[in-house]
């Protein structure tokens, strides 16, 4: 947990990292005012705009891969700096109530970067939801080439999409994702904001194949239990995507999620048999 009076305190990777989490092990970022998880610690109380870690977590050099993580209340969720080619991957994680989500940049040595050359750094970011955070992607550091490719993605309440500071191209590319409530799309000359097949509501389109909602309303249903950001059936969403640029691995994990909200049961008092509901 992260506490507002120590606001240096981050968990920093240097190295490589084993994420050993999985769909109902996930790893929590949180403040230490939330009540919400784990142990009760801190106030329990959280004002409208109040962040806490900055970062959450920090990536150093190392090509990494994260799965099955969770973070609410930061600053910065995950701040990561690169000065050469790696590789980093963000998979099946949620991002809420943050104030930036993903930070892009460079440690401004070594390589061609340090030259005034440009270090070509890759990051996937592939099934995870960014809800009500203000700027999901941020590239804030000058030397670094970030090629940033996101795949089955929901951002919903964010004030820009991509915030780039730097004077290096980077681009940005989106596919089979769901925009909503996003403000504006992108800043700067040298940011490159791309995609194929994404739906859009309330929210500026861009790329190829884009898709807006059959009906006027909001394409997700209202929360079921925990459940939340399940598609509505008129939301003219579904079965819209394409398998073009996915990869196998993805596509099987995607295979493994129900696109229906749980089913809540209400009392049993006798024998009862329960059956698949959900898809």
């Amino acid at each position: 947990a992260s506490d507002p009076e120590v606001p240096g305190a981050f968990v920093s990777i240097g190295s490589s990292l084993a994420c050993k989490t999985s769909a109902y092990r996930p790893a929590f970022f949180t403040a230490v005012d939330d009540h919400t998880i784990g142990e009760a610690v801190g106030s329990g109380s959280i004002s409208p705009g109040t962040y806490y870690a900055n970062p959450a977590l920090m990536l150093w050099y190392s090509s990494t891969t994260l799965s099955h993580l969770r973070f609410r209340y930061c600053s910065a969720a995950v701040e990561i700096l690169d000065d050469g080619a790696s590789s980093f991957s963000v998979s099946h994680s949620q991002f809420v109530q943050c104030l930036r989500g993903i930070v892009l940049g460079d440690l401004g040595s070594g390589g061609s970067a340090s030259l005034g050359g440009c270090g070509n750094g890759t990051l996937t970011v592939n099934n995870c939801l960014m809800s009500q955070v203000a700027y999901p992607l941020e590239a804030s550091y000058p030397y670094q080439c970030w090629q940033a490719r996101l795949a089955h993605c929901t951002i919903d309440q964010a004030t820009r999409l991509v915030t780039y500071l730097g004077d290096q191209t980077s681009s940005f590319r989106f596919t089979n994702s769901v925009l909503a409530n996003v403000s504006a799309v992108g800043n700067g000359t040298y940011c490159s904001v791309s995609g194929s097949h994404n739906g859009f509501y309330n929210s500026a389109q861009f790329g190829a194949s884009p898709f807006t909602p059959a009906d006027a309303g909001s394409p997700f249903r209202s929360i079921v239990g925990s459940g939340a950001y399940y598609l509505t059936e008129t939301s003219g969403f579904r079965d819209r995507g394409t398998t073009a640029s996915l990869s196998s691995s993805l596509i099987a994990d995607l295979q493994k999620g129900a696109t229906d909200p749980p089913v809540v049961m209400g009392a049993i008092s006798s024998d009862a048999t329960w059956r698949a509901q959900a898809r």
